[in-house]
């Protein structure tokens, strides 16, 4: 007791020995659980099988750190994020990519996928978050009201809002319109997570 111990549960080492250093810096699961992509200091996005514990893709238009990854909840999308200050949209199953997402004037921290595939979700340094079309990567909107880097993005359940917060202040905003519906504000310090009730209340 009180000593740390080594787990004995099944696992998979995921290693691209071509790598020439640099850390991972963020990761996500395709919703099969086929698939892990992993976003590194190296400015690479790799997709890796893990199905067969093999790196499939390797994918190198960033040009600084890959922030953020998240497939969409389809699986025929990735999109990554990057201090480039770009978003990137990727097919998952060519590895092509789609759209640079450009318009964000600092690193691009986070990204979020609606339930339904349809829309992307950006946060960045600049303080903005915006709004990209799902499947195509076209840029629908920008949201903005917060006076510090965003540190989240979140959709509701069914879609129809997105969450952001940054420093001690959180947004709700209505997809549809662009418009922020409440200020969500009371907190004292940083806010560091936020999490939507299964019903979307």
């Amino acid at each position: 007791q009180g000593g740390s111990r080594r787990s004995n549960f099944p696992h998979t080492i995921l290693s691209d020995k071509s790598a020439e250093g640099g850390g991972v810096s963020s990761i996500s699961i395709s919703k099969s659980g086929r698939f892990i992509a992993t976003g590194c200091e190296d400015c690479y996005v790799r997709i890796w099988d893990l199905e067969v514990g093999t790196l499939t893709s390797k994918l190198d238009k960033h040009e600084d750190t890959v922030w953020t990854v998240a497939f969409s909840p389809d699986g025929t999308r990735l999109v990554s994020g990057s201090a480039d200050r770009k978003a990137i949209l990727w097919n998952v199953q060519t590895h092509e990519l789609i759209r640079e997402m450009t318009g964000h004037e600092g690193d691009v921290w986070l990204a979020d996928y609606s339930p339904d595939s349809k829309f992307i979700a950006t946060g960045s340094v600049d303080c903005t978050v915006r709004l990209w079309d799902g499947r195509r990567g076209d840029h629908l909107a920008t949201f903005e009201g917060h006076n510090a880097v965003v540190m989240g993005v979140k959709f509701s359940p069914d879609g129809r809002r997105l969450a952001t917060y940054a420093d001690n202040i959180g947004h709700l905003w209505d997809v549809a319109t662009g418009q922020s519906t409440a200020k969500l504000q009371g907190h004292s310090s940083v806010i560091w997570s936020l999490a939507f009730s299964s019903d979307s209340s």
